[in-house]
C-alpha cells in the first residue's frame, strides 16, 4: 500500500552543505562542499509519522569511493536526495518501526527509513508513476542539486512541495453562523485594495461582497485636514479660487455647486489649476464645540511655460503678450527693404531732422543714414556712431472689414484666390483665431471684436494685410471634423477680415544698426589691434596663422634667442593671499608661459639630483564672506606648455573649501602632485600625467577634451605606458594571488586566474575599454565534461596599474576563448580544457547614505573538458609527459580586450 509522504514545515529535512554556504571561490568563507546537511524535523513518510532529533550529514566522497570500491555507479551530475520507508528482516536497522499487526504475513518484517540519492531521472516517488508502484524508488522528495567536478551547487529544496495542508471539513456550518451584516475575508488578496460593493450580491453566496478597486486608489491628499465653513472659505480663496459674497455658508455651498467633480478653472493669478473636491462623510463631523466641519478642496497648479528657459506648462498672459509682440516684430520685419530708397543723410543729429513721411510711400521704404548721432554709444566701447536705416512701417490697425472665405482647406498652403478675386490677401497675414462655430460676417461690430483692438497694437497695410478665423468642417451625420480622403488631415473653413482702418505709417524705433564696431582688444579681453606697418616687426606683431587663429611673434626675441614668456623654475605662492591676489600672480609669472629650465633650475637638477621638473606650488584658503558675496572664488591655471625637456607639478596646498573653484585650462604635459582641502578641480583641454588618485578626485567635479602622458619619475614608479588614451602596464600583471582567482580546497583542483593588463579613456575621463591577461591554471582531478562557473566580479586593482574607480561610469564587458592542456601519464594521454568567458563589469555608483559603492559586475567561465590521446606534436613540445604545448600550458596567460557597453 501507498500511503501519504510530507513534511510539516519548510526547515522540516531541509537540505545544506555542512557549515558553510554553497560558495567555492577562494575570495570568500572556505565551504564543505562535498557534505550534505539534513536538518531535523518531523514528517509522515508513506503514512508512517517520523522525527529526527539531529541533522543527517552525507559525504558524496565517501559515498562515490565505497561505489568504485564496489562497482557501482558513481553519484554525479544532477541528483536528487529524499526520505523512503522500506522493509527488513532484521531490527537492527537506526529508526526502525514495527509493523502493525503481528498476525499477518508480514509479522517477521520491520519498516525503516532510508536516505536517498539518485540521479534525478531515476528518483521516482508514488505520484510520479501512481500505476506502477515497483519503480517507486523515494516517498518524499526533500531536495535537488548538481553535484560536478567535486563540488554540490545549485540546492533547490522542494519546498512548499514536501508539505501538506490539511483540509479542516471537520469545522462545519461556519458559513451559517454569519449573516448578511458580516463579510469573509477568506479568498482576498492581500497585495490588493478593495471596496465594499454595497448591495452587490456574490452569485455564489449571495451575500454582499468585496470589489477589486486596487486600479482606482490614488493618493489626491495624503494629509487631509477637515475645516469650519469659514476656514473652508479662506483656503479656497488663499489659493486663487473665486468666492462668492455673502455668508461663509453660503460661499461653500457656491463651491461645492461650481466643483461637484475635478475640473480645470483659471485662478484669480491667471493660473491654470485643477480643483478637486474631496469626497465628504456621509455623517456630519465637527469640531469640539460643536461646529460643523468639511474636507477643503484641493487645488493643483499647472506649470506656466516660460518662454526664456523653454520649459513647457500652460500658457499664461505675459506669454501670450510675448509671443504677440514677437508675431509683430516679424510682421513689421517682413516689410523691411521691401521698398526702394528714399532718402540718404550723410550725419543725423537729431531724429527731428529725419525727411518728413509721406503718407503715400509705400510700406518697405527706407532711409539710409550714414553717420547716426542720435544713437546713444556712452556706454559702449565704441569710437565712433554706426549707419542706420528708417523703414516705412504700416500704422496701427483699429477696424477690418469681411471679405471672403475658403471651404475645405487642409493646410494654409491650399489657399489660392478665387476667380482672381480677393480671397486670400496678398499681404501678411497679422493674426489667426481658431473657434468652433463660423463666426460673425456682417456685423462689424461683432467680429472686430474678436481681435481685440483696443488692448493689440497690430500693424498692418489697408485693404492688404489680413486677419484668419478657422472653423472645423462638421460632418452632419456623425456630429465630428471631416477628413481629407487624400491627405489624412482634418478640414477647415477660413474666413478673411482685410484691414480696413489703421493709423499713418511711421519710421521704425529704434533704427536698424547697418555698421558695428569691434572694440580694442585689452588685457583682460580679445579684441581688435590698432593697424601697424609691416616692418614693425619687433614689438609685437599678429599674424593669422593657417587655421584661422590670431597669434602674436616677437621677432627681437626670437633674433637674440630670448624665449619669451618662460617659466623656468620653481614658483611657490606666500601663504594667507586671497584668490585674486594669487591670480594676479598665476597671471604674472605662470599662465601663458613655456616651462622650460633655466640655468638655476638645471643646475638643481643636475646637482641635488631633484627630478627634472618645475613645481607650481598654490596656498589657497578657504574663501572668505567678502570674496563669496563679490563671486571672486575662482582660480585659473591657463597655457602652460611643458613639453620642452621638462614638465610642470602642480600642487594645491592649504584649507580651500568646496566656494573655491580651480579650472586648468590648455595645459601640455601638466602632473598635478597634491590638492588639498575641498575645492573643485575642473580639467579643459589639457594633457594630464597619468596619476589614478588624481583622476578619481577629478571625477566629482568636469574633465573635458582631456589627454594622457606619463613617465617614470623614480625607479620606484609604476612601469606603465601611455599610448594617446590608453594606459598599459609593461611588466606583471596585475594579480592578486589571494583575492582575484578561482580557488577552493575540495578535492577538484579548478583554478582561473585573471588580471588587468590595460584601461583606455575617453575625453571627459569616462574608461571606456581594458584588455585582461586570463588562464585557466586547473592540472589535476579535471572532471570531463561542460561546466559552468561564475561568480562576482570586480576589475582587479594592484601591482602597477591602479584605476580611478569613479569613472567607472559604464558597465566593460570582456569577452573571450582558449586552449589549455596538460600530460597525465596514467593513462597516458592529454586533459585539454575549452574555456569561454564573460568578465561584466558594473558602474560605480555611491550608496544612499554616501559611503559605500557599488561596482561589483559578473564572470562566467564556461569549460569544456575532454580527452585526448592521439597527440602529434613537434619533438620538445609535448612528446612525453615531462613536456609541454607552449602555448596552451595552464600556467600561461592570454590576453582579450572589451569595452564599454553604457
Amino acid at each position: 500500500m501507498i500511503g501519504p509522504s510530507y513534511v510539516h514545515g519548510e526547515s522540516d529535512f531541509a537540505v545544506s552543505l555542512m557549515n558553510a554556504s554553497s560558495k567555492y571561490f577562494a575570495d570568500e568563507t572556505p565551504t564543505s562542499s562535498t557534505i550534505l546537511k539534513i536538518n531535523e524535523g518531523s514528517a509522515v513518510v508513506n503514512g508512517h509519522f517520523i522525527q529526527s532529533l539531529v541533522p543527517i550529514t552525507i559525504d558524496l566522497v565517501s559515498a562515490n569511493e565505497e561505489a568504485r570500491v564496489n562497482g557501482d555507479a558513481e553519484l554525479t551530475g544532477h541528483l536528487s536526495v529524499g526520505l523512503r520507508v522500506m522493509y527488513s528482516t532484521e531490527a537492527t536497522m537506526s529508526g526502525s518501526i514495527l509493523t502493525e499487526s503481528k498476525d499477518t504475513q508480514y509479522a517477521d518484517l520491520y519498516e525503516g527509513v532510508q536516505i536517498v540519492i539518485l540521479p534525478t531521472t531515476a528518483f521516482k516517488t508514488p505520484s510520479e508513476v501512481p500505476d506502477a508502484q515497483e519503480q517507486v524508488t523515494a516517498h518524499l522528495l526533500l531536495a535537488t542539486f548538481d553535484y560536478f567536478n567535486g563540488i554540490v551547487t545549485n540546492i533547490r529544496q522542494n519546498y512548499p512541495r514536501k508539505c501538506a495542508v490539511m483540509d479542516a471539513s471537520r469545522i462545519s456550518n461556519v458559513d451559517a453562523m454569519l449573516t448578511d451584516d458580516y463579510l469573509r475575508k477568506s479568498g482576498l488578496n492581500y497585495k490588493k485594495l478593495y471596496v465594499f460593493a454595497g448591495k452587490g450580491k456574490n452569485p455564489d453566496t449571495g451575500k454582499d461582497t468585496w470589489c477589486d478597486a486596487t486600479d482606482t486608489m490614488m493618493v489626491w491628499d495624503k494629509t487631509p485636514t477637515p475645516m469650519t465653513d469659514s476656514e473652508f472659505v479662506n483656503n479656497a480663496a488663499n489659493q486663487g479660487l473665486a468666492i462668492k459674497s455673502g455668508t461663509s455658508s453660503d460661499a461653500v455651498k457656491n463651491l461645492m455647486n461650481r466643483y461637484p467633480e475635478a475640473l480645470f478653472d483659471t485662478l484669480s493669478t491667471d493660473e491654470v489649476a485643477m480643483v478637486v473636491p474631496h469626497k465628504e462623510i456621509d455623517y456630519p463631523i465637527h469640531t469640539s464645540s460643536g461646529e460643523a466641519q468639511l474636507y477643503p478642496l484641493k487645488v493643483y497648479k499647472l506649470p506656466v511655460a516660460d518662454f526664456v528657459a523653454n520649459t513647457p506648462g500652460t500658457v499664461d498672459r505675459a506669454y501670450t503678450e510675448h509671443v504677440k509682440s514677437i508675431t509683430q516684430k516679424i510682421n513689421d520685419l517682413y516689410h523691411l527693404t521691401s521698398g526702394k530708397q528714399r532718402c540718404y543723410v550723410d550725419v543725423l543729429n537729431d531724429r527731428a531732422d529725419l525727411p518728413a513721411l509721406n503718407q503715400k510711400w509705400n510700406v518697405g521704404d527706407y532711409i539710409l543714414v550714414g553717420e547716426d548721432n542720435t544713437i546713444d554709444i556712452s556706454n559702449t566701447e565704441y569710437t565712433q556712431p554706426p549707419s542706420s536705416m528708417y523703414v516705412v512701417i504700416p500704422g496701427i490697425v483699429s477696424a477690418v472689414k469681411y471679405i471672403g472665405s475658403t471651404k475645405n482647406l487642409t493646410t494654409a498652403s491650399d489657399e489660392v484666390a478665387v476667380g482672381g478675386g480677393q480671397v486670400p490677401p496678398m499681404g501678411v497675414l497679422i493674426q489667426s483665431l481658431t473657434q468652433s462655430d463660423p463666426p460673425n460676417i456682417t456685423d462689424a461690430s461683432v467680429y472686430n471684436a474678436y481681435f481685440h483692438f483696443d488692448e493689440n497694437e497690430y500693424r498692418g497695410a489697408y485693404g492688404v494685410d489680413y486677419f484668419a478665423i478657422d472653423t472645423p468642417v462638421i460632418d452632419e451625420s456623425t456630429g465630428v471634423q471631416k477628413i481629407d480622403k487624400e491627405s489624412g488631415l482634418s478640414l477647415f473653413d477660413r474666413y478673411y477680415y482685410v484691414v480696413d482702418t489703421s493709423g499713418k505709417k511711421s519710421y521704425t524705433d529704434p533704427p536698424i544698426w547697418l555698421t558695428d564696431e569691434i572694440p580694442l582688444a585689452q588685457t583682460d579681453r580679445i579684441g581688435g589691434f590698432l593697424n601697424v606697418p609691416d616692418t614693425a616687426t619687433d614689438a609685437g606683431y599678429v599674424i593669422r596663422d593657417d587655421e584661422g587663429h590670431l597669434r602674436i611673434l616677437d621677432y627681437s626675441l626670437l633674433r637674440s634667442g630670448t624665449l619669451a614668456y618662460q617659466l623656468g623654475e620653481d614658483f611657490e605662492t606666500s601663504s594667507g593671499l586671497s584668490i585674486s591676489e594669487i591670480q594676479a600672480q598665476l597671471d604674472e609669472y605662470v599662465n601663458y608661459r613655456v616651462a622650460f629650465p633655466d640655468a638655476t633650475q638645471m643646475h638643481r637638477i643636475q646637482n641635488d639630483g631633484i627630478p627634472n621638473e618645475i613645481n607650481v606650488i598654490i596656498h589657497l584658503s578657504a574663501a572668505t564672506d567678502e570674496e563669496i558675496a563679490s563671486k571672486s572664488t575662482t582660480l585659473t591655471i591657463r597655457a602652460i606648455d611643458s613639453r620642452f625637456n621638462t614638465h610642470v607639478n602642480l600642487q594645491i596646498l592649504g584649507s580651500a573649501d568646496s566656494n573655491v573653484t580651480i579650472n586648468i585650462e590648455d595645459c601640455e604635459r601638466i602632473r598635478i602632485d597634491t590638492i588639498s582641502g575641498t575645492p573643485h578641480v575642473n580639467l579643459y583641454r589639457s594633457c594630464l600625467y597619468y596619476d589614478y588618485t588624481i583622476l578619481d578626485r577629478l571625477a566629482q567635479d568636469t574633465i573635458e577634451d582631456m589627454r594622457l602622458w606619463y613617465v617614470m619619475r623614480k625607479s620606484t614608479d609604476p612601469r606603465l605606458t601611455v599610448d594617446y588614451m590608453t594606459v598599459r602596464e609593461y611588466d606583471t600583471p596585475t594579480i592578486s594571488s589571494g583575492t582575484d582567482f578561482y580557488d577552493t580546497s575540495t578535492p577538484n583542483d579548478n583554478h582561473f586566474l585573471y588580471g588587468l593588463q590595460s584601461l583606455t579613456f575617453s575625453s571627459d575621463g569616462t574608461i571606456v575599454g581594458c584588455s585582461m591577461l586570463v588562464r585557466n591554471d586547473s592540472t589535476s582531478n579535471v572532471q570531463e565534461g561542460k561546466f559552468i562557473i561564475g561568480n562576482s566580479y570586480v576589475i582587479p586593482q594592484g601591482g602597477a596599474l591602479m584605476y580611478p574607480q569613479k569613472l567607472l561610469r559604464k558597465q566593460l564587458k570582456v569577452t573571450g576563448q582558449f586552449i589549455s592542456a596538460y600530460h597525465i601519464a596514467s593513462p597516458d594521454k592529454w586533459v585539454v580544457q575549452n574555456t569561454s568567458f564573460t568578465a561584466l563589469s558594473q558602474k560605480y555608483e555611491v550608496s544612499t547614505d554616501g559611503t559605500a559603492k557599488t561596482i561589483s559586475g559578473t564572470i562566467t567561465f564556461l569549460v569544456d573538458a575532454f580527452y585526448v590521446d592521439n597527440a602529434q606534436v613537434l619533438s620538445g613540445t609535448g612528446t612525453d609527459a615531462s613536456d609541454s604545448i607552449d602555448g596552451w600550458e595552464p600556467s600561461k596567460f592570454h590576453i582579450f580586450s572589451g569595452g564599454a557597453l553604457s
